[in-house]
């Protein structure tokens, strides 16, 4: 067995961290009206702005744009944004729009606005998002999502509450990756006119970078399964073992009956100022000093588990806990011990401090489906368990709060490239792909070199690296030879009169659409005419002649020509 432990696997999920087949609705790149304030004294919280600004009717004609993403304040040279700076080792792609950077001591939120309009209903939403430093996403007026927002002199402008021009982000956020978020759960998108709209806060007026990039998509699989704050939680105090030292107290079957209480999500307390009491909903009163561990109980259903490939488990916890799905062990963070083994009732973990209430997103651990392929019971016979545990007796706070569960699509089985999912590298995949570089929107899933640009580079991957093959095997069995020109020219394509109607299988070999002498500049540019199948072997053969290709060239056209005739 295989458990994620912190160092390895404390993150959201990304964008680039796995293949999820998704449909975009607002693809990256995508033109975006934006307000860029340069200084306090323009600030725009005036009248009814910060309740109005993110509405669908709102009157965004005097902002700047539409301009396309990904946004940041600096220049071409200096971006400041690694994900959107080419010699950085976090480079994603280039920026599309650069905003002006305001004065040390003036930079402070910058807003953002998309309209779009979608022909069908949409489910199963997710955004990716990279906002530098924290971020409040609405959309038709609605706020779908909060992170690393926000404060102010008053203290935490708590997710659901407009904010203001100077308020900032809680902490410096990350230039270097984009997050993955479901959105909507349970709702959807209606067919129609929308409107997304976006605050990206500064974590400091002196801060010298900005950066916004946002991918909206639908066919994202999510399926909650427990979710934050929920009440039907069991509880038991760890002043003594809960099951005689064994992990029965972790099993479906187990009787979670006498010395066991129940409780609401958010299970600790708070002595100090640490700031976890706004997640604190069952109070252990008598914790500190007392006792150092809590056990807790939570039974959830499953309805299928065809469509799930892996489980996503959020939990805010100050200082450590190990999680437990029907009696396995799935995540051990800070406490010492093989996987499997018991902890005991009286273990001390390692220092992890809470987001404290900030708005930051709680840790989330991926638990992989295909390492537990029998970890889940379809009904309604599931339980999560988790022990928690202080660092101390007397430490001044505690929590194991937040906690989610929920699952998401099974990983890819078919192989990279694979677009339509048939286990099969074929013409369609190479003409999808195709298609995609053609439509310039950047979508994910064919990002085969995974450089966050969907472009010529990933068709020359896909041809030379995935399907190992060469540029103008129009029949993908592996070698670029005569066989392949009789194919192509027997099509009738070459340098007809209708653009853009050739494929793979017809000569398009460069990618525009069309067959012509440029797919043949690409096809004898990659060399592998008549050497048999890459790198080479008991086919290869010597390379002919440059004459005898133009001579058969030539004839294939001939024919190609009298045959249109």
């Amino acid at each position: 067995m295989r458990v994620f432990r912190l160092g390895a696997c404390v993150a959201l999920v990304s964008l680039f961290s796995s293949w999820v087949f998704a449909a975009d609705i607002v693809p990256i790149g995508s033109n975006w009206s934006y307000l860029n304030p340069q200084t306090t004294a323009d600030s725009p919280s005036k009248g009814n702005f910060d309740s109005t600004w993110f509405t669908a009717g709102y009157d965004d004609s005097s902002w700047g744009g539409p301009s396309a993403g990904p946004f940041v304040r600096g220049t071409a040279d200096s971006p400041g944004i690694s994900a959107f700076t080419s010699t950085s080792r976090n480079y994603i792609r280039d920026a599309g729009t650069f905003l002006d950077l305001p004065e040390s001591g003036e930079r402070n939120t910058a807003y953002f606005r998309h309209e779009f309009t979608t022909a069908a209903a949409a489910t199963d939403l997710a955004i990716d998002l990279l906002a530098d430093d924290g971020a409040r996403v609405y959309l038709d007026g609605k706020e779908i999502l909060s992170v690393n927002c926000c404060i102010n002199d008053n203290g935490t402008v708590n997710p659901g509450s407009p904010t203001t021009y100077t308020d900032l982000a809680v902490r410096a956020g990350s230039e270097s990756e984009y997050a993955r978020f479901p959105v909507l759960v349970g709702q959807g998108l209606t067919a129609g006119s929308h409107v997304l709209a976006v605050a990206v806060h500064q974590s400091s007026d002196r801060s010298n970078d900005m950066g916004f990039s946002l991918n909206l998509s639908d066919g994202y699989i999510y399926r909650p399964f427990v979710t934050e704050f929920s009440d039907g939680w069991r509880y038991f105090s760890g002043e003594e073992e809960p099951s005689d030292g064994t992990l029965d107290w972790t099993t479906v079957e187990f009787d979670a009956g006498r010395g066991w209480f129940d409780g609401q999500d958010g299970f600790g307390y708070e002595a100090g100022d640490g700031g976890v009491t706004p997640y604190v909903n069952t109070q252990l009163e008598g914790m500190q000093d007392i006792y150092s561990t809590v056990y807790l109980r939570k039974q959830f259903s499953v309805a299928s588990v065809d469509e799930i490939g892996e489980l996503s488990l959020t939990v805010d916890y100050d200082d450590s806990f190990i999680a437990y799905i029907n009696g396995t062990e799935v995540v051990r963070a800070g406490i010492d011990g093989e996987v499997g083994s018991v902890a005991p009732f009286d273990v001390l973990g390692t220092s992890h401090e809470s987001t404290n209430a900030d708005g930051s997103p709680a840790p989330v651990f991926t638990i992989s489906l295909a390492d537990y392929p029998d970890l889940l019971n379809i009904g309604d016979n599931n339980v999560l368990a988790i022990q928690g545990a202080n660092t101390t007796l007397d430490s001044s706070d505690f929590l194991v709060g937040r906690i989610s569960l929920a699952g998401l699509a099974a990983q890819m089985t078919a192989p990279n490239g694979d677009f339509d999912g048939n286990g099969v590298l074929d013409a369609a995949d190479i003409d999808a792909l195709t298609a995609a570089v053609q439509a310039g929107n950047n979508p994910s899933e064919f990002d085969v070199n995974g450089d966050g640009a969907v472009d010529q580079a990933d068709r020359t991957m896909w041809v030379e690296v995935i399907k190992n093959t060469y540029f103008g095997d129009s029949d993908l069995d592996g070698e670029f030879g005569t066989r392949d020109f009789v194919t192509v020219f027997t099509a009738g394509q070459y340098e007809d009169t209708t653009p853009g109607n050739s494929s793979w299988a017809t000569g398009d070999w460069n990618g525009d659409g069309d067959f012509g002498t440029p797919d043949f500049v690409a096809a004898f540019s990659a060399g592998g005419y008549e050497k048999g199948a890459r790198p080479g072997g008991p086919n290869a053969a010597a390379v002919p002649e440059p004459g005898s290709i133009v001579l058969l060239i030539c004839g294939l056209i001939t024919l190609s020509c009298f045959r249109r005739k």
